[in-house]
């Protein structure tokens, strides 16, 4: 295959789409001069489309505030529930401490099996549950192995094939899919009935691309959420604004620095040991 570089490639191709790099505007690795790059490669009549899930405006570095300056006289266009509260999506929140969270888990996981609102036209339920390391992922995937629930693995220590094995085996045979934010993002897993939050997000865009798992195309949804004291700030935030009605903008300036804090709790890495004796002495 003869090699082509970028510019050449922007030449010949018909349409440009530009795909998940709001991450990189925000990194500052997709800037003014990349624009510019583009643009000047297609100065005849283009119409130019970025779309995304989540768009904060909320600050000078977010991706939002970036392309309003980079396209003052874009058209602007937003759903109904834009970084708000879906009408169809049924929420649970669960606090829970070190000596809960086992069981908290455990049962938002069989009661997910008995909603109704899990029944699908397939009879195939799906549910999804959220870590945020690829440690606690793998830790959550054995906790609840030995309680008898089988489940499938996916974040990025998995190869690319295993990852879309997978996802194949996901969409066709239903079950529980114990993943990081790698599923959270640029993956299309239809009718996911339950999501659950293992680990709480450690961001307000994190927390609403995990949720957006499902109740998507008219479904319907439920979604569990377990957190702790340290996610306390983050979930008052997100859970005062849904209250009102509103946007969770004020919330997404509370992202990475809950990262410390995570790392204070002991984790399910640490509670293997734990769920193995409760589960003999049951």
């Amino acid at each position: 295959m003869k090699k082509t570089n970028k510019n050449q490639f922007l030449e010949e191709d018909e349409d440009f789409v530009t795909e998940d790099i709001k991450e990189e505007i925000e990194a500052g690795s997709f800037g003014r001069k990349d624009w510019r790059r583009v643009r000047k490669n297609y100065e005849r009549s283009k119409q130019y489309i970025f779309v995304a899930a989540t768009l904060p405006v909320n600050g000078k570095k977010t991706a939002g505030a970036m392309l309003k300056r980079m396209f003052p006289d874009a058209n602007w266009i937003s759903g109904t529930y834009l970084h708000c509260h879906n009408p169809r999506l049924e929420r649970k929140w669960v606090e829970v401490t070190v000596d809960t969270q086992l069981d908290a888990l455990i049962e938002a996981v069989k009661q997910g099996f008995r909603s109704d609102m899990l029944d699908y036209g397939a009879g195939v339920s799906r549910t999804m549950v959220f870590a945020n390391t690829v440690e606690a992922a793998e830790a959550v995937a054995k906790i609840l192995g030995r309680a008898g629930i089988e489940c499938f693995r996916y974040h990025k220590d998995s190869s690319l094939e295993e990852r879309a094995k997978t996802l194949v085996d996901f969409r066709e045979k239903g079950g529980i899919l114990v993943c990081t934010d790698a599923a959270a993002r640029g993956v299309d897993i239809p009718d996911v009935s339950h999501v659950i939050q293992a680990d709480f997000a450690t961001s307000a865009v994190d927390f609403l691309h995990r949720v957006g798992r499902t109740a998507r195309a008219g479904q319907h949804g439920l979604v569990t959420s377990l957190f702790t004291e340290s996610n306390r700030d983050l979930v008052d935030a997100i859970r005062q604004a849904e209250k009102l009605g509103q946007p969770v903008e004020t919330a997404f300036s509370r992202k990475r620095s809950f990262r410390n804090k995570l790392k204070k709790r002991a984790g399910y890495s640490k509670l293997i040991d734990k769920s193995t004796a409760a589960l003999t002495s049951a």
